[in-house]
């Protein structure tokens, strides 16, 4: 028995209505059941922390230690954790003078903050340098996280760097006798000369390369600036710049990419000359790994499974 398409026409309609009438009904009712299940989880969610916040109000204030949020249920737990905290930080930063003589280290110290009222900032850390001498000590730099560590650049002077992004690390130079405070820009990089008067800035944003400052009345005063413009095409050698200091701080060797060529060359200053140039070459090597002077006039430089020993 065969049945037509027409005779079949004046079904369709009515048929399709139907069910989309129990699909609506359908859908609303799957809705409306997710939806509450929604606002009940909602609500249940909303009653968790007003119920932990009243806990908290009920115990000691909440309060914020470094980076993270830690909650401190009593003001012997924070005390605690935070001697824990000043026990670690002392004996990864501990630096003692070349003479032995005095020590500096950081700390963490937990203060009021009067400036926001706000229940999690009510309580913020900062990083302070502690200077010890005997059994005297006194703090002597106040910082954030960005201070990354220290170094003594004679028996009273401190430097403490920070760094807080792109071209952005700087150093403090504190004279831990006359507490006089001295800032400089270090780049991305710096390499310090043996005797600490001088030292070798490295650049990679704008333009790469080095400058060298010293460490007189007008500190951080450019003596030598070699800055060169990043090629239209991108090439590997713009990071490999190496700096290396003689043994005596009287000369600095440089071995940076080529001006307007793919290749590196080494260029050799003299610093008790005004910063003249001595010596320059191109080297074979494209990969830089140590730079070291042996002796005065001759300087071994390593890269590229091969090595270069040039004398001038």
């Amino acid at each position: 028995m065969t049945v037509k398409f027409k005779q079949l026409t004046p079904f369709i309609f009515p048929m399709l209505v139907l069910f989309n009438t129990f699909v609506s009904i359908g859908s609303a009712t799957i809705s409306y059941i997710v939806m509450n299940q929604l606002i009940n989880y909602q609500d249940a969610t909303e009653q968790f922390f007003l119920d932990y916040y009243e806990q908290s109000d009920q115990s000691a204030e909440t309060k914020v230690l470094g980076e993270t949020v830690t909650y401190i249920q009593s003001e012997k737990e924070q005390q605690e954790h935070l001697r824990s905290r000043n026990q670690n930080l002392k004996s990864i930063s501990l630096e003692f003078s070349p003479n032995k003589s005095k020590s500096a280290f950081f700390q963490e110290k937990v203060i009021k903050d009067s400036t926001n009222a706000s229940r999690d900032a009510d309580y913020v850390s900062e990083t302070v340098v502690v200077l010890q001498q005997g059994n005297k000590t006194e703090e002597i730099f106040k910082g954030d996280f960005h201070l990354s560590n220290l170094e003594w650049l004679n028996d009273r002077e401190l430097v403490i760097y920070r760094s807080c992004g792109t071209e952005c690390m700087t150093a403090a130079i504190i004279d831990t006798e006359t507490r006089l405070l001295q800032d400089m820009s270090l780049g991305v990089g710096y390499t310090w000369s043996p005797n600490k008067q001088y030292v070798a800035v490295h650049h990679y944003s704008y333009k790469y390369g080095i400058s060298v400052a010293d460490r007189g009345n007008e500190y951080g005063r450019r003596l030598l600036e070699i800055r060169r413009d990043h090629p239209d095409v991108g090439s590997g050698l713009t990071d490999q710049t190496t700096v290396g200091w003689s043994p005596d701080s009287s000369k600095l060797a440089v071995v940076i990419r080529k001006e307007n060529e793919e290749k590196l060359e080494l260029l050799v200053y003299a610093i008790e000359r005004q910063f003249t140039l001595l010596h320059q070459q191109d080297i074979e090597q494209t990969d830089i790994t140590n730079l070291t002077w042996e002796g005065e006039k001759n300087i071994l430089i390593m890269g590229s499974g091969m090595s270069s020993n040039i004398s001038f």
